[in-house]
């Protein structure tokens, strides 16, 4: 079946397992379950942390550099669609 760009678009749902390392302190966002129960502190303590600051100020800090240690996260989620086509 084409992908037409008319309307909505027709791809398969599948289920994922994916594991990605990187820096320790860099941040991820990514459809599926966070399988790090230590990941997951960590982010909510870092927004516990962050409550009070505002996005203007935020975004005038100098990006911290990338940690040498390195850390590996799982996610996992059954049934995604595939937007690969999507824009």
């Amino acid at each position: 079946m084409p992908y037409l760009d008319q309307g909505e678009f027709y791809s398969e749902y599948g289920s994922f397992d994916v594991s990605i390392t990187l820096p320790a302190n860099y941040l991820v966002g990514a459809t599926g379950i966070l399988q790090n129960e230590a990941e997951k502190k960590w982010l909510d303590k870092l927004a516990a942390d962050t409550a009070w600051m505002r996005i203007p100020d935020y975004v005038n800090e100098d990006f911290p550099p990338s940690s040498k240690q390195m850390k590996t996260l799982r996610y996992k989620e059954n049934n995604i669609h595939d937007s690969h086509g999507c824009r």
